[in-house]
């Protein structure tokens, strides 16, 4: 009796996983979506390489993470300061392309890739990288994407310490 009341317990799993991975899949970003992504994503650029720390944030979610390579994962005022120094130190030139923006709901993902000129303004050598990254996006409460995550990382291999 314990070994059929396993069997059927089974048959009843398998039929309900079976019919739960048939179930319709949400649809995907509507035209409008990607729009406004793009023009957050576009709106960020212009004002990373414009070194404007104050309009980095306009499309970011109150509680966003930036996972930069190689350190910590920073949110808060804490990402503010490592902008900020690192903008204030440096002009920054930077493309990202082509966006591969997949989402359904109320998420999305921004698979990018980027390269990267950071110049000292004190003069110096200029740094070149290359990488690729993923933004997730969030639909907030009033209809707007706003980035939640980043993170990034280099296609350039980090040099030995000398």
């Amino acid at each position: 009796m314990r070994a059929r009341a396993a069997a059927v317990t089974l048959v009843i799993a398998v039929a309900g996983w079976s019919c739960a991975s048939q179930a319709p899949a949400k649809p995907g970003l509507s035209d409008a979506d990607k729009a406004s992504i793009s023009q957050a994503r576009d709106a960020f650029i212009a004002a990373f390489n414009r070194g404007d720390v104050d309009h980095l944030y306009d499309s970011f979610s109150k509680d966003h993470v930036t996972a930069p390579p190689n350190g910590p994962a920073l949110r808060g005022a804490e990402l503010r300061s490592w902008h900020k120094n690192m903008l204030d130190q440096n002009a920054a030139k930077s493309t990202f392309g082509p966006p591969d923006l997949v989402g359904a709901g109320d998420v999305a993902i921004d698979r990018y890739d980027y390269t990267l000129t950071v110049t000292p303004k004190a003069g110096g050598t200029p740094i070149a990288d290359r990488g690729k990254g993923i933004w997730i996006w969030r639909r907030a409460g009033d209809g707007s994407w706003q980035l939640s995550y980043a993170i990034w990382n280099s296609d350039i291999p980090m040099q030995p310490a000398k």
